[in-house]
């Protein structure tokens, strides 16, 4: 056996059972979620501390969205702590963002499709002046594509009767001898 493999063989042996348990230790101190529940639908969306979220508060202006990251939960006061000082309390959030750093991707692309397929049937108008109906039902398609994910395929979420943000703590007590 040469050194090499014997070297990878020792390391594997002593790596695994090392990232198992602080994979394991990890998983057993994070059991408490921020969880987005639908009305009628059994799957939830969990956020555990260190998610990024976006949230909307009350009266504030419905384009004010706001980012933070979880650092803990504060299941007595039912608040999200976003830092030392500041916890927002769950009453207080209007909207939820399930898709904060992502975004809408299909509205981003079909709207650039939408813009490039627009310039390039002016530009051959201008050039080439017949254009064809494919021209205008391609550009009709992206158009109603955009507008379609724009209004009812994004991520923000009204938290009201159909949507819901709780706290829920999965911790697991030691059982006592």
């Amino acid at each position: 056996m040469d050194n090499t493999s014997f070297f990878t063989h020792r390391m594997k042996s002593i790596l695994f059972p090392f990232l198992i348990t602080v994979f394991c230790f990890h998983g057993c101190l994070s059991q408490s979620f921020l969880v987005l529940e639908t009305k009628g639908k059994t799957k939830t969306k969990k956020y555990p501390v260190g998610s990024i979220i976006r949230i909307h508060f009350k009266n504030e202006p419905r384009y004010l969205w706001d980012n933070y990251t979880i650092l803990g939960l504060d299941l007595k006061n039912k608040c999200i702590q976003v830092s030392e000082v500041y916890c927002i309390a769950l009453k207080d959030i209007d909207g939820f963002d399930t898709t904060p750093g992502k975004g809408n991707g299909i509205q981003r692309l079909t709207g650039k499709f939408f813009l490039q397929w627009t310039f390039f049937s002016v530009i051959q108008a201008i050039f080439k002046p017949p254009l064809t109906a494919f021209h205008f039902i391609v550009a009709g398609a992206a158009a109603a594509v955009w507008v379609f994910s724009k209004f009812f395929l994004n991520g923000e979420k009204k938290i009201n009767g159909r949507h819901r943000l709780r706290l829920i703590d999965l911790t697991i007590d030691r059982p006592r001898a």
